[in-house]
């Protein structure tokens, strides 16, 4: 994501009356994974289910919109074409635990989302949410959005209009937070990525050079010995792969286009909430709630 925008990307026009709220589905999943543990129907798993519904009508409520796109990561990588090491941190055995969630990731894409009547789920072999959320932020850079993720990564995607949340901690992060915490504007975001690497993500960045240390190198404000390392072949080298491994979206992610031909239906819900035993979910509050914000027939 940069300012100057991609060429050969068609902007859509901003919608400045609808909220678009884009959910970094797996973000929201091991959330409630936490959250709901050890809820269950029929001794099958279904915390995760549950808790992400429950999120879906409070992102709904608080934003005050019915507009959402899921998007979710492919456990197929792309990004190890070009660095064998990314993301070799994360566990390579799970818990049956784990599984277990996963499993609801999967109920929720496939099952779930499509039955409740959203037509804005997303998922691309190879690639990761955050590409997706890149992507649509590029595309729809003048719509009101909200991302629901803590990814630091997509703080480049940051502008005017385009803010992030996460409902654990309640927390606002705007353009306006990151120039204040930065001092920089969030498209130079990638560029501190490529030199001080992501832990997270197992990629590597130049020695001795953090987030701090790029911070400063940015803004002017980092003392001859550090530039001079900078500069070195071998550090432009790991800064040009890792701008790659960074920037969103990733080459190759489709360009997606919202289709808010939706309808939702009363009966659906009802149908959902029952298959899964999620009582608390069918009460006269919660239906009514679902039936006003989603407009359900």
């Amino acid at each position: 994501m940069n300012n100057s925008k991609k060429k050969g990307v068609q902007k859509k026009e901003g919608n400045k009356n609808d909220t678009i709220i884009l959910v970094d589905s797996h973000s929201i999943c091991h959330m409630v994974k936490h959250t709901m543990k050890g809820l269950s129907d029929r001794e099958k798993a279904t915390g995760v289910m549950y808790g992400f519904m429950v999120q879906i009508i409070r992102l709904a409520d608080r934003f005050n919109t019915n507009r959402f796109c899921f998007a979710w990561d492919s456990r197929k990588k792309k990004r190890l074409e070009i660095y064998p090491e990314y993301k070799g941190n994360r566990p390579g055995e799970y818990t049956e635990e784990d599984l277990k969630a996963f499993e609801q990731f999967g109920q929720i894409r496939t099952a779930i989302l499509p039955a409740l009547g959203f037509n804005n789920v997303y998922i691309q072999t190879g690639y990761e949410a955050d590409d997706i959320i890149g992507m649509l932020a590029e595309i729809y850079w003048d719509s009101k959005i909200v991302i629901i993720s803590r990814d630091s990564d997509l703080y480049q995607c940051l502008n005017d209009d385009i803010f992030m949340w996460h409902p654990t901690p309640k927390k606002r992060f705007t353009k306006k937070d990151f120039i204040e915490q930065y001092k920089m504007a969030p498209y130079q975001w990638v560029d501190v990525k490529a030199m001080a690497g992501d832990n997270s993500d197992n990629i590597k960045g130049i020695p001795d050079i953090g987030a701090i240390r790029a911070c400063k190198y940015i803004r002017g404000e980092l003392n001859h010995r550090w530039t001079e390392l900078l500069n070195r072949e071998s550090s432009k080298f790991i800064i040009e792969r890792n701008k790659k491994l960074v920037t969103l979206p990733y080459p190759g992610t489709k360009v997606y286009e919202f289709d808010w031909n939706e309808t939702f239906y009363v009966s659906d819900f009802i149908r959902i909430c029952k298959q899964y035993n999620f009582n608390s979910l069918l009460t006269a509050t919660e239906i009514r709630k679902w039936t006003e914000r989603f407009n359900m027939k």
